[in-house]
């Protein structure tokens, strides 16, 4: 069995079609050394073809990071992780320590021989005793305290066969046992057994020796459940038994040279668990599953090879998908970012999209890491660290790609529905420039745009596209701002009906709901800014049903409709919850009252959903400002639910039920998932995928399937409830600054830490020391500004403190005595890590209060 002893250490390779000179210049040197001036290899052309899909794929939204974030350079040549939770990024200006709000940069200092050896940095990787192994580009091997900034440096020595064979090191590996694993660029391979602190052992190429590793030109290096460890180069890859020393070789070619993007080039790899020795490999010419066992290898290719290889098939790293055994993430520096899927053997690529300003920066990758968190965190050559969360793929943006005929027509997003056919329909509204309706077909995958016509009365009246309706006959009825239409999705010809334009009439044409009659095969409810009508689809004739008493007064607007399987009608409208039954009655349900409590919130009810667990109980989504309102019809009271309970914005557009009886909204907050039952939210919002905040009513609409659709201003979001994960990873809390009168203090003689802060047990203070501050972090990056405090000084507190997203506390004049903080924290879905992190400290009396002072006096 084979398993990737840290799959959080990400590693990255070299490129030589950088922008920045002094990046370009230096890899060069390097490579002319391995290639002379050719840089093209024969291409296998047993290489299967996947299939690139682009046009359906998932939206991903990238984080950026780059110099004005607080980089100190913009290429991120290796990305780590540590068992405390921080990441850390390599880079050509030093090694930065990210806790998901700010850095800490370590680099060469002129004449300090502490720092570090070298600013360009290749990989990191963790000792046990929490310390990083620095491999540098000039400097050697560093090994770095994290905590006091201190560096050790393994120096080439010429004179001493027992030093580092090269100063230029590319990755190192701490293995379980102990031994420390370096390589390096043209140098080969070095260890340091465990306890023989400075002195290496060394593995070099020897064309002569079978049992040597494949090349001096390493790369990446992991071990395995086995204790084996494995080595990629320029020319295959190496598996090393420890024990004997035997090295075994995969995909070596003794007769290649070592070019740049050559098929036996193995830039990183992939170790799964419990797979009888397969091994992911990204090389210089696509994604190679290999059995190591029978020494069999298959090659995907990202996009087929023509000339040479395909800048395209250059990988350089391969992560696995934190949720999905069947996924795997690539990146190269031409690549991207692309999406592997194992059973069907497709690519899916994300590229920079200059339309998208979050979308991947730069198409250079350079380097992955897949996070405890389940981030994805991308290191490129000139853009910084990019990140992204694998899970958003679950959410599809549907929109508007300009000069895309075949894309969502422009326009905010008034109207959605998925017919019995599988076909979806989508209203836009661009303004004065027009109203479309797009088809995307089920059966012929082919998207077609439908447009009014003022030279032909047989399109679309003008205005939105709000609602749609089959009736039982199969026909197809679109309505909107300035009408009814009936529309031959077969021809795609279209009959209009409209009301007559008189004064009881006014606002009847504006329409906002179109359900069929239950039990009625020839009529539809048509709900209107005008009211109510009773639409007969043989005749075309409109029948009004007065809702108000009074007919001098304005008819409410019918905004939403809801319709049991006997007939009778709940109306939300722009005054209020309407009851129409089966004899004809109208009856004002409920209405905005700020004297009675047991009223409904808002007036402004655009959607009702009863559901299937709950008759008789309506969950009604109201626009003005009443949030979610929960009204039982045998009694007649609401209850209220807004934002203080945890929605993410007290206006609601849309409300659908999913399998589990739970309710999903679009809101100006994104989208939010309601549990009735647990009383409990889950809420969407960009970081989870979705392509904007403000979403629009009407726009919403349940599939067959159980697909759910969201318009907004900018597409379409779709995605399926039960592909959509809680992260129930808790977040890692550190303690990370103790302060004094708001002063940091660090470890040293005349400081009360005499160590680094989290190496101590207790603070020992004096009486005058009595005004702290503690800062504190919790080491999610799922998303970090979600992330959630409590707090308690055991010895001063009762109580916890909801701290919120504050990630600080503060104490002033406390009293002698021993005390303990506390602190923990929840990720962005409420996960808590309720042991957290604390720390012990004691605030001594002055001197004339001791107990000795008393026995004096």
């Amino acid at each position: 069995m084979i398993t990737e002893k840290d799959s959080r250490t990400s590693r990255s390779f070299l490129t030589l079609t950088l922008t920045r000179k002094f990046y370009r210049s230096a890899v060069l040197v390097f490579w002319i050394a391995l290639t002379g001036n050719q840089l093209v290899a024969q291409v296998e052309q047993a290489a299967p073809k996947a299939k690139l899909s682009t046009s359906e794929a998932p939206s991903l939204r990238f984080e950026h990071l780059s110099i004005e974030d607080g980089l100190a350079q913009s290429t991120g040549n290796t990305i780590m992780q540590d068992k405390q939770g921080y990441i850390w990024i390599a880079t050509q200006g030093g090694l930065h320590r990210y806790d998901g709000y700010e850095f800490k940069i370590f680099s060469s200092v002129p004449f300090d021989t502490t720092s570090l050896s070298d600013s360009w940095v290749w990989g990191t990787s963790e000792a046990s005793n929490g310390d990083i192994w620095v491999a540098t580009d000039g400097g050697g091997l560093n090994r770095l305290d994290p905590l006091t900034g201190v560096a050790l440096h393994y120096r080439h020595d010429p004179n001493d066969s027992t030093s580092i064979s090269g100063d230029r090191v590319f990755y190192p590996l701490e293995a379980s046992n102990g031994d420390l694993w370096v390589s390096t660029f043209s140098q080969g391979l070095n260890r340091m057994r465990a306890g023989e602190d400075g002195k290496f052992t060394r593995y070099r190429h020897n064309p002569k020796d079978p049992n040597s590793i494949t090349s001096d030109n390493l790369f990446w290096l992991s071990e395995d459940s086995d204790g084996k460890i494995w080595a990629g180069s320029a020319n295959g890859i190496s598996r090393i038994d420890p024990q004997t020393e035997t090295i075994t070789r995969y995909l070596f070619d003794p007769d290649a040279n070592e070019r740049y993007g050559v098929p036996q080039n193995v830039l990183g790899q992939y170790l799964p668990s419990g797979n009888q020795g397969i091994l992911w490999l990204a090389t210089g010419n696509g994604l190679v599953r290999l059995n190591s066992k029978t020494n069999e290898h298959k090659r995907f290719l990202i996009e087929p090879n023509k000339d040479g290889v395909n800048p395209l098939n250059f990988i350089h790293e391969v992560k696995p998908d934190p949720a999905d055994p069947s996924v795997l993430w690539v990146g190269g520096p031409g690549t991207g970012i692309a999406r592997f899927d194992i059973q069907t053997e497709q690519f899916t690529s994300y590229r920079n999209d200059p339309r998208d300003q979050h979308s991947l920066r730069d198409n250079q990758a350079v380097s992955l890491l897949l996070d405890r968190t389940g981030k994805m965190w991308v290191g490129t050559a000139t853009e910084g660290v990019n990140a992204f969360n694998p899970g958003a793929v679950n959410f599809r943006n549907i929109k508007n790609i300009p000069d895309d005929p075949s894309s969502l027509a422009p326009g905010v997003v008034w109207g959605v529905y998925e017919d019995s056919q599988g076909s979806l329909w989508v209203g836009t509204d661009v303004g004065s420039a027009g109203h479309f309706l797009t088809q995307f077909d089920a059966a012929t995958r082919k998207v077609t745009r439908h447009q009014h016509n003022p030279n032909n009365q047989n399109t679309l009246l003008p205005g939105s596209l709000r609602v749609f309706a089959e009736d039982a006959d199969g026909r197809f009825w679109v309505a909107g701002g300035v009408g009814l239409n009936l529309f031959d999705r077969k021809t795609g010809k279209v009959t209009r009906f409209r009301r007559e334009r008189k004064e009881e009439n006014r606002g009847r044409n504006s329409i906002f709901a179109l359900v069929p009659v239950a039990n009625d095969k020839s009529n539809l409810w048509v709900g209107s800014v005008g009211g109510l009508d009773r639409f007969n689809t043989r005749t075309g004739i409109f029948t009004r049903i007065p809702l108000s008493q009074d007919s001098s007064e304005l008819e409410p607007g019918v905004l939403s409709i809801s319709q049991d399987p006997q007939g009778a009608l709940w109306l939300g409208t722009n005054k209020g919850l309407f009851h129409l039954d089966l004899s004809g009655k109208v009856t004002l349900a409920s209405a905005y009252d700020p004297r009675d409590k047991t009223k409904i919130s808002d007036n402004s009810i655009h959607s009702i959903v009863e559901r299937k667990s709950e008759p008789g109980i309506l969950w009604l989504g109201l626009t003005n400002g009443g949030g979610l309102n929960r009204y039982d019809t045998k009694t007649g009271l609401a209850t209220h639910i807004t934002m203080k309970d945890g929605l993410p914005s007290n206006t609601i557009y849309g409300i659908l039920e999913d399998e589990k009886g739970t309710l999903w909204m679009s809101t100006n907050g994104g989208i939010s998932n309601y549990d009735p039952d647990t009383k409990q939210f889950r809420n969407y919002g960009l970081d989870d995928g979705l392509m904007a905040l403000e979403y629009d009513q009407n726009a919403y609409m349940k599939g067959a399937s159980g697909v759910m659709y969201f318009g907004s201003g900018l597409g379409v979001t779709a995605f399926e409830p039960k592909y959509l994960s809680t992260n129930s990873i808790p977040p890692q809390v550190v303690i990370s600054d103790f302060r004094l009168f708001n002063k940091s203090i660090g470890g040293g003689v005349d400081s009360p830490l005499k160590l680094a802060l989290s190496r101590h047990k207790k603070i020992k203070l004096s009486h005058n020391q009595n005004e702290i501050s503690v800062a504190f972090v919790a080491l999610h990056f799922a998303n970090p500004a979600k992330n959630k405090y409590s707090y308690q000084l055991e010895g001063f507190d009762d109580e916890w403190v909801e701290a919120g997203s504050q990630r600080s506390a503060s104490y002033t004049n406390l009293p002698p005595g021993n005390y303990t903080f506390h602190v923990k924290a929840a990720n962005a879905d409420g996960v808590w890590n309720e042991k957290g992190a604390s720390i012990q400290f004691t605030i001594m009396p002055p001197w004339y209060r001791t107990w000795w002072a008393y026995l004096l006096f």
